[in-house]
């Protein structure tokens, strides 16, 4: 009787921490996301500026906003402006969709306050006036081509590992404020969570998922790192 009882306890932890796990991938997912879309708009916006041949990414007048200063603004704003309640909604019981829109704000606020909006922009500027300079963009000009589409390529891609190398401790360090603050149900939020209870013994499975989730990250975008070398060697 026990054992069962002890069975479905742990049952019913494996369904927490997965719900858990489940929000911050879906997180992280979207500043992926958001990544390659401010990248993109960045690389078009210098395009039609047409500013990237005098200037270097340092001079991009942006600014890195706390999360505890940009996510209670948020939580007040939506609240007291449009009576949008932007704390996290939904329960255990939610399907995957649902989870998924409950994270667009707070993944927002994480792009943003992780720094990585601003080293994206700043990388796509930095990039743009290197990679314009190259043979075969002016070769491609020369012969009446547009090389517009490798170097939105290069440019888009280099940007988008180069930020989320330079960013990936700041993301995580933001992610367990921005899942606090918004209440969401996140393993950042489980360890915190935990860690406020005094439950010790149930602090290992969050922390041990939070340094995979990172690991593997790190793992990746050194080979994406390591693969963008060998191709951009091509075109050096």
């Amino acid at each position: 009787m026990g054992s069962g009882r002890g069975r479905r306890a742990d049952l019913r932890r494996i369904k927490v921490v997965d719900f858990y796990a489940e929000t911050t991938v879906y997180m992280l997912a979207i500043c992926v996301l958001a990544s390659l879309g401010a990248a993109f708009l960045g690389y078009n916006l210098f395009r039609w500026l047409d500013r990237g041949r005098s200037q270097t990414a340092q001079t991009v007048p942006l600014a890195v906003v706390p999360v505890m200063i940009l996510g209670p603004l948020t939580l007040l704003l939506g609240y007291g402006l449009f009576r949008i309640n932007f704390l996290y909604p939904i329960r255990l019981d939610s399907n995957a969709w649902q989870a998924f829109q409950a994270c667009l704000v707070p993944a927002a606020i994480l792009f943003a306050c992780s720094g990585l909006l601003v080293i994206v922009i700043r990388q796509v500027r930095q990039e743009l006036f290197f990679w314009r300079q190259k043979t075969f963009v002016t070769v491609s000009k020369a012969m009446g081509l547009s090389g517009d589409y490798a170097l939105r390529r290069l440019v888009i891609g280099k940007s988008v590992v180069e930020a989320w190398g330079k960013c990936l401790p700041w993301v995580f360090g933001e992610l367990i404020i921005v899942e606090v603050v918004f209440n969401a149900p996140g393993v950042g939020y489980a360890v915190w969570n935990f860690a406020k209870m005094r439950q010790f013994e149930s602090m290992g499975l969050p922390m041990i998922l939070l340094a995979g989730m990172y690991l593997v990250m790190a793992f990746a975008i050194g080979r994406l790192n390591k693969w963008l070398g060998v191709k951009l060697a091509s075109y050096a």
